[in-house]
C-alpha cells in the first residue's frame, strides 16, 4: 500500500509540474504577443481643437512616437487601407481633393490629386491623370494606362463632371481577385457598371 501511495503521489507531482510548465509557456507567449503587438504600433488619427471637424492635426503614430504629419487641415478623412497604409482624403476646395497615403515611415508615402480606389492586397491605385484612367504600385513610377476617358467604353455613361475621378471613385472597388469593378455614379444614389478590369497593374 505504501508503494502504491507512493507511485500515486509521485505520478501526481508529475502531473502538477507539467500543470505548472504548460502555464509558464502560455504566459510567456502571452507576453511576447503583447510586446510584438506594442513595439508594431501603427496608427494614424487626427486631433481637432473642437467637436467641428475643421483645422485639425493628422497625426502619425508609430511604436508610441508621434509626427504631426499634417497641421491644421481644414477637412479630412482617415481610413485604414491595410497593416501598412493609412488613407488621408482632405478638401483643397471645390471640386479639388487630395489623397495621401501615410506608410509607418515617410518612404512608404505616396499622394494622388485624382484618387478612384485602391486594393488593400496589392496596394495597386487606380487614379485620373490627364484625360486617361491609369493603375499604378504606390511607391512605383510605372503606369498602366488602362483607357481613355473619351475612349468606347465610357460612350454609354454621360461624363460632365470637372473631376470625373470624384464620380468613379464612388461606387468602384476591388473584388476579392484583385480585379478593379468600375462604377460611375454622379451622386450616391446612381450607379453605372463601366468594365471590369483583371490585374490592372499587372496589364
Amino acid at each position: 500500500m505504501v508503494g502504491m501511495d507512493h507511485k500515486r503521489i509521485k505520478r501526481n507531482l508529475i502531473m502538477i509540474n507539467n500543470f505548472v510548465f504548460l502555464n509558464l509557456l502560455g504566459i510567456i507567449f502571452l507576453f511576447s504577443q503583447q510586446s510584438f503587438a506594442k513595439t508594431d504600433a501603427f496608427k494614424v488619427y487626427q486631433q481637432c481643437p473642437d467637436d467641428s471637424g475643421f483645422h485639425c492635426d493628422v497625426i502619425r503614430e508609430v511604436d508610441g512616437k508621434k509626427e504631426i504629419y499634417f497641421k491644421d487641415v481644414k477637412e479630412s478623412w482617415i481610413e485604414q487601407v491595410n497593416q501598412d497604409y493609412f488613407k488621408v482624403k482632405s478638401s483643397c476646395g471645390s471640386p479639388c481633393q487630395v489623397t495621401n497615403f501615410i506608410g509607418r515611415n515617410s518612404k512608404q508615402d505616396d499622394v494622388t490629386d485624382e484618387f478612384v480606389a485602391i486594393d488593400p492586397k496589392t496596394n495597386c491605385l487606380i487614379e485620373t491623370r490627364k484625360n486617361k484612367l491609369t493603375a499604378r504600385q504606390l511607391k512605383s513610377n510605372k503606369v498602366n494606362i488602362l483607357a481613355k476617358l473619351n475612349s468606347e467604353i465610357f460612350k454609354k455613361i454621360d461624363i460632365y463632371s470637372f473631376a470625373p475621378y470624384r464620380d468613379f471613385q464612388r461606387k468602384s472597388y476591388f473584388n476579392e481577385k484583385g480585379s478593379l469593378i468600375l462604377n460611375y455614379g454622379y451622386d450616391e444614389t446612381d450607379t453605372q457598371f463601366v468594365q471590369k478590369f483583371i490585374n490592372p497593374c499587372k496589364s
